[in-house]
């Protein structure tokens, strides 16, 4: 008897000693993965940190870097960003685990660092040089040109930390997640044994599911379990029902969630890809870059509520057929949002200072003269738009030449924006022109685009008052300079557009032509022949060379008082006019009416000035819509002005231009 007595007394120690061990492992086992979630999303926070901080750096030295090249010192700004910079990506880590860090993470933060400490002595050199050479806001030396470089490369660091520290966070979340879906599996089985052995243990068990339901819920993301069939399991997370809209999910199938949002073939793909990830068909990040709803546009299927999800899937295997799919559903429609208006907000600063790095560059006198044209040529589509006497072809056909006048201006200074938006502007009023009827609508929509690109040209005045820090005495001269100016830089812009090499050279300028001459008038039509002759006229190097001709080519200017008129001489040493060309494409456009016309050159050189032909093969910003001539020929009509050509194959072209004069500004 007591010999079987202390075999239960000992047998009932042993099993003491077990419930001992066994709460012992479960309370470790918990404390374990709470401590582990719980120093994973210390660093979550940092990287959700790296995020904030790098969009608060972006904005800060855009407005920093443009204030310096505008000439505004603002050291309070640049102690801000130091104090930012401080921060990003900073606390200290007391134990660094390799499970949680990241290589990409932590090189994109050292070099938004390392970016930052280039800008830093750049704005120092800024600076100096601004007092150096006495330069006002707007100057545009060595040192403006390094930081605004420098900004560049800041502005694409800071970029990639931002989009590595998102990833990170998500790698944290779905490594934490996939932790706590082990964790959970591991103290479900110590629960069964424990239901066997002990009601402590059960107890336990409880507190722990618990405790591992308020963590999954506290991270805001939906996380859930799916069977083979895809129906969701009980286990989920409460968030997952404020996420999709819909309570009482367990039991349900996922894929009937989703019958709102995507097509029947979205869902073919869906329903593939969880067979994919079920049979194990590729590895676990191949299945990532193949998830077909990674960021998903939702429906709720009752409220018809919209929302943006991102969501991940991946496979939890627990032996003997039981195969789980771990989802997890994030609510991204704020940070999308927010994305975009940052991504939307960032692309107007680049414009602005894509805008402002074009002007400085150019000389205030052009730039202004640039303005008053442009400003001119404005005025004069408004009245067209007013003006109820005239057709609405004949309006747009007259508004069609000023916005060619307008880009054809622009191009030459630079302003590579602004003249895209003239020419997508000027392919629209081609469009409508092409038609065989042109109604109200057609005007309504292109005064709505004129008004719009109007404020951007209101925008370059406001930016000249800013970077003009000089004034022009001499009007006389500031007219030849801004000429000749202008005409060289027409010249330049497309030659080097175009692959070829060309010079200018002023035999004659007139000063009294150019002081009592119309000076738009006269600016326009030169330039509008300068680029007709780079375009048309002078021959590529590799042409001209084969010619026996320098490989550059020649562009003389002459204008001269001769009488009452104004006489513009501008000839160049190009191929000449090839008369066969403008026959062939004279008789595809169908404008030789007789037979005679084909023979007679005069006839053909008439052609030229015909709106809309052009021999240019494809339509560019220099040739190919028919209006350079065209202009030239109304705009010159309108002052009872004319035009002679002058023209021998193989050896060149001359244009002379003759103006009358008021009778009170003639020369006797």
């Amino acid at each position: 008897m007591k010999a079987r007595a202390k075999k239960r007394t000992g047998g009932k120690k042993i099993w003491q000693k077990r419930e001992y061990w066994a709460m012992t492992a479960i309370v470790v086992l918990f404390f374990l993965g709470t401590v582990f979630s719980l120093y994973s999303m210390w660093f979550l926070q940092g990287a959700a940190r790296t995020v904030n901080s790098t969009n608060i750096v972006r904005a800060s030295s855009t407005m920093l870097i443009s204030g310096e090249i505008m000439g505004r010192e603002d050291d309070g700004a640049i102690e801000r960003i130091e104090a930012v910079m401080s921060e990003l990506g900073a606390g200290s880590r007391i134990l660094n685990l390799a499970l949680l860090q990241d290589a990409r993470y932590l090189q994109d933060i050292q070099g938004v660092r390392s970016g930052w400490e280039e800008i830093k002595p750049r704005i120092t050199a800024v600076r100096e040089e601004r007092r150096r050479t006495g330069g006002g806001p707007g100057s545009s030396g060595p040192a403006v040109q390094a930081l605004f470089a420098s900004g560049q490369i800041l502005y694409e660091r800071l970029n990639a930390a931002s989009t590595s520290a998102e990833a990170f966070s998500r790698q944290l979340i779905f490594r934490n997640m996939i932790i706590a879906a082990a964790g959970g599996a591991v103290s479900l089985l110590v629960i069964i044994f424990g239901l066997v052995y002990m009601n402590r243990i059960k107890r336990i068990a409880e507190a722990a599911t618990e405790e591992i339901t308020a963590m999954k819920d506290s991270l805001g993301i939906g996380v859930f379990l799916m069977d083979r069939g895809l129906v969701i399991q009980p286990q989920y997370s409460k968030v997952l029902e404020q996420v999709l809209g819909e309570p009482n999910l367990s039991n349900r199938k996922f894929t009937d969630l989703l019958t709102a949002s995507l097509s029947q073939k979205g869902m073919e793909s869906l329903s593939d890809y969880f067979t994919m990830l079920i049979n194990q068909s590729f590895d676990a990040k191949m299945m990532e870059e193949i998830n077909p709803v990674d960021e998903m546009h939702y429906v709720n299927i009752r409220t018809r509520e919209e929302k943006d999800l991102r969501c991940s899937f991946s496979l939890v295997d627990q032996g003997k057929d039981a195969i789980f799919i771990l989802g997890t559903i994030a609510d991204s429609t704020n940070e999308k949002l927010l994305q975009q208006q940052l991504t939307e907000e960032e692309g107007k600063r680049e414009e602005e200072m894509r805008t402002l790095f074009e002007i400085i560059q150019v000389d205030p006198r052009i730039f202004g003269e640039f303005l008053d044209d442009t400003e001119y040529e404005f005025d004069q589509i408004n009245d067209l738009l007013k003006n109820k006497e005239i057709s609405a072809r004949l309006a747009l056909l007259d508004i069609f030449q000023s916005v060619h006048a307008i880009k054809s201006n622009a191009i030459i200074l630079g302003l590579e924006n602004f003249s895209r938006k003239m020419q997508l502007l000027e392919s629209e009023i081609k469009a409508r022109l092409d038609k065989a009827d042109i109604n109200f609508e057609d005007i309504l929509h292109l005064t709505v685009e004129i008004e719009r690109i109007m404020r951007e040209k209101d925008k370059f005045q406001k930016t000249l008052k800013r970077i003009q820090t000089f004034k022009i005495n001499d009007v006389r001269n500031q007219d030849e300079y801004v000429l000749v100016q202008s005409l060289i830089r027409a010249m330049d812009k497309a030659a080097q557009d175009l692959g070829k090499k060309v010079a200018l050279t002023v035999d004659a300028l007139n000063p009294r032509a150019m002081e009592i001459g119309p000076r738009r008038l006269m600016k326009e039509v030169l330039m509008q022949l300068v680029r007709n002759a780079v375009c048309h006229g002078i021959e590529k190097p590799e042409d001209r060379a084969a010619r026996g001709k320098d490989e550059s080519g020649h562009i003389t200017l002459s204008v001269v008082l001769e009488g009452d008129k104004i006489h513009m001489i501008l000839a160049d040493d190009g191929a000449g006019i090839n008369f066969n060309h403008i026959r062939e494409r004279a008789k595809e456009l169908n404008l030789l009416k007789e037979p005679e016309d084909r023979k007679n050159n005069r006839h053909l050189i008439q052609v030229l000035f015909s709106p809309g032909f052009s021999t240019a093969e494809e339509v560019g910003l220099h040739a190919g819509r028919g209006v350079g001539l065209s202009l030239v020929r109304d705009r010159l009509h309108s002052v009872n002005g004319s035009i002679k050509i002058q023209t021998e194959e193989g050896k060149g072209t001359t244009f002379h231009v003759f103006l009358p004069l008021e009778q009170d500004n003639a020369v006797s």
